[in-house]
């Protein structure tokens, strides 16, 4: 059940959709009655390009809406009803929040998804964790653009190790930019530290994100029996504290968040298929592990004229078969 309600501008909460709790009393039947989603559910992620959503993980299907927000909604559809009429006005057809837009993206995402999700997970060989999560990170971005040819992601890991050493860094992040910008004509991909809030909308736009820990002998101890024991279960604070073990020696690693579940991020890991929940892991939160999350990205203007292309070919797609729904 999809529902609006429709409240006075008194009222500051708009484009936001909830997952258990409500602020607004008058409401409360109304969501009571409404379906739950997880936010990795197409049309939650589609959703996510115009509201902000819950970091639980999971949507009920409610908007709050007031006056201003409902004129945004009204817009959006007026302007798909010029879009799919072909009254090509280019101010409207290159709006990033545009119908036919918002559709060929989240069409995109969809494809995206489905290679992150069937992607096998890559085995470690000595300290290299750094190389295996900036290749299958890249690999998977890849993705997003249409009509290129994907990346090798072996020859991406032996690049990355053949060049370590030049980037005078053993952090993975460091070695990513030094690598992305070593590599700009090749790749065009940039990077970012992000927050967590940040890192999530990212990974619901099928952008992964590098992620980096790092942990002390005993930790990392307790690490590894906890999803010997649990493979899929969910790493939280009551089972691993960072802050109780004082130890000054810390070994880092690196991995890529690829999932946001209810109540939990899933990172891919470089420990082979046969660890973990066939090679991932869940967290509750980054804190439980004191994360930081770096995420890359493409940046359209950095984009030639036929990758370009490809998109718009895509959304000129997406047009004539909304168009043969609702006017044909």
């Amino acid at each position: 059940m999809w529902t609006f309600f429709l409240t006075d501008n008194k009222n500051k909460i708009k484009n936001k959709l909830y997952d258990d709790e409500h602020p607004i009393k008058n409401a409360k039947y109304l969501f009571e009655v409404t379906s739950t989603l997880s936010n990795v559910d197409p049309f939650i992620k589609f959703l996510a390009k115009k509201y902000s959503i819950p970091d639980s993980g999971k949507t009920k299907l409610f908007v709050e809406v007031n006056k201003e927000n409902l004129i945004s909604i009204i817009d959006l559809f007026n302007e798909a009803t010029i879009e799919l009429n072909n009254l090509y006005i280019k101010e409207i057809k290159d709006n990033p929040n545009s119908l036919i837009n918002l559709i060929s993206n989240t069409i995109i995402d969809s494809m995206t998804q489905e290679i992150m999700d069937k992607f096998e997970p890559l085995r470690q060989a000595g300290k290299t964790c750094y190389a295996n999560a900036i290749s299958a990170a890249l690999f998977m971005l890849s993705n997003k653009l249409l009509g290129k040819r994907k990346y090798s992601i072996e020859k991406l890991k032996k690049k990355l190790i053949e060049t370590k050493n030049d980037y005078k860094s053993k952090r993975a992040f460091v070695i990513l930019k030094n690598f992305l910008n070593h590599y700009k004509k090749r790749f065009k991909i940039q990077c970012r530290k992000v927050s967590e809030k940040e890192a999530r909308d990212a990974i619901l736009n099928t952008r992964p994100c590098i992620i980096r820990f790092v942990l002390t002998k005993k930790q990392w101890k307790q690490f590894y029996d906890f999803f010997d024991e649990n493979p899929g279960g969910v790493l939280t604070k009551e089972i691993i504290d960072i802050n109780s073990d004082k130890s000054t020696e810390k070994i880092g690693h690196a991995a890529v968040l690829t999932h946001i579940e209810n109540n939990a991020l899933k990172i891919l890991n470089s420990f082979g298929q046969d660890w973990g929940d066939n090679g991932y892991f869940r967290v509750e939160n980054g804190d439980v592990l004191g994360m930081q999350f770096c995420e890359i990205y493409y940046d359209f203007n950095d984009l030639n004229d036929e990758e370009k292309q490809n998109f718009s070919s895509l959304m000129d797609q997406v047009e004539g078969y909304i168009n043969k729904i609702f006017f044909e």
